[in-house]
């Protein structure tokens, strides 16, 4: 049968503007889900050995502050556990590595 993994994901910013709105909250830093955390999860998404039938995931990367949103099933079914963390990524957005 057909497995159909919904993902539910952190604020990846698609450009210089989104970088600065992530900057100005904590809580935004503690959604943020860097290019190569999204690419880790979307690459366990596709390779899960876990038979599921459907699944809806959460993916973000590690908080600065407080965790807002529960990892356990992208874990458990993807594999994903986040090695990122506000600013990390940025700089692939940017050109630049972001600074406080």
């Amino acid at each position: 049968g057909m497995s159909v993994i919904i993902t539910r994901l952190g604020w990846c910013p698609r450009d210089e503007g989104q970088v600065c709105e992530i900057a100005a909250e904590t809580f935004f830093q503690d959604v943020y889900l860097s290019p190569g955390d999204a690419g880790r999860f979307f690459a366990g998404c596709v390779e899960a050995a876990t038979e599921v039938s459907h699944a809806i995931l959460y993916a973000t990367s590690r908080p600065v502050e407080t965790k807002r949103l529960d990892l356990t099933g992208a874990r458990e079914i993807a594999g994903f556990k986040p090695q990122d963390q506000w600013p990390d990524g940025t700089e692939i957005v940017t050109g630049q590595r972001w600074e406080d």
